[in-house]
C-alpha cells in the first residue's frame, strides 16, 4: 500500500494525492522493530567433553576408547603435541596434549571444597559443644577464662569460614580466567 492516499483537487480538475501521515509513521516504527532487543532465555555452554582416545600419533587411527572432561588419566608420555595415555581401565592410546591439565577440573575441587566445608563446620560444632563443656565447668572459678574461650571461638570460626570463602573466590576467579582464556591459563 503506497504510503499516499486520498486526493485534493488542482486548479484544473486533476487530482493531487495527499500523503497519509498515519500510515507513514506506523511504517516507520514497523521498521525499527528489528532493532529492538529479543527478549531471551539465559543458556550455559557446556563444560564436558568427550574425547577419543585413538589406537596410535595418527589423526586418522581407529577410536580405543572414549573418555570425559574431568577423567584422570596416565601421562605417559608427550610427543610433538600427541600425548600416550593410559586410562583407569588400562587402555592405552594417544590424544591431543592441549587437552591435558595437571589441575583437577572445577567441578571436582567444588566438591572438595563443600566436603571441607562440611567437615569444617562439624568441627566447629563440636568445639562449641567442648566449649560448653568448659564453659560449665569453669564457671566457678574464672569469668575471664569463658569470656575468653568465647572469643577465640568466633575468631577460629570466623578464620577457617574467611579462609574457605577466600580459597573459593580464587578458585572462582581462575575458572572465569580459563573460560575467558579458551581453556588456557596464563
Amino acid at each position: 500500500m503506497p504510503p499516499f492516499s486520498g486526493s485534493s483537487s488542482t486548479q484544473q480538475g486533476q487530482t493531487k494525492p495527499r500523503p497519509n501521515y498515519l500510515l507513514m509513521l506506523i511504517f516507520a516504527l514497523s521498521a525499527l522493530l528489528p532493532l529492538t532487543p529479543a527478549m531471551s532465555q539465559p543458556a550455559y555452554v557446556i563444560d564436558s567433553l568427550w574425547l577419543g582416545v585413538k589406537q596410535n600419533r595418527n589423526d586418522n587411527a581407529a577410536t580405543v576408547k572414549i573418555i570425559h572432561s574431568g577423567e584422570q588419566i596416565d601421562l605417559i608420555r608427550v610427543i610433538n603435541g600427541q600425548a600416550n595415555i593410559k586410562t583407569s581401565d588400562g587402555t592405552r592410546g594417544w590424544i591431543d596434549a592441549s587437552y591435558l591439565t595437571e589441575q583437577a577440573p572445577i567441578a571436582t575441587q567444588l566438591e572438595l571444597a563443600q566436603q571441607s566445608i562440611i567437615k569444617n563446620l562439624a568441627l566447629v560444632i563440636e568445639l562449641e559443644k567442648q566449649t560448653q563443656i568448659i564453659e560449665e565447668a569453669s564457671r566457678p572459678f574464672n569469668p575471664e577464662t569463658r569470656k575468653l574461650q568465647q572469643n577465640l571461638l568466633l575468631f577460629g570460626s570466623c578464620a577457617i569460614i574467611g579462609g574457605l570463602s577466600f580459597w573459593a573466590g580464587v578458585m572462582w576467579h581462575r575458572h572465569r580466567v580459563q573460560r575467558r582464556l579458551g581453556g588456557l591459563l596464563p
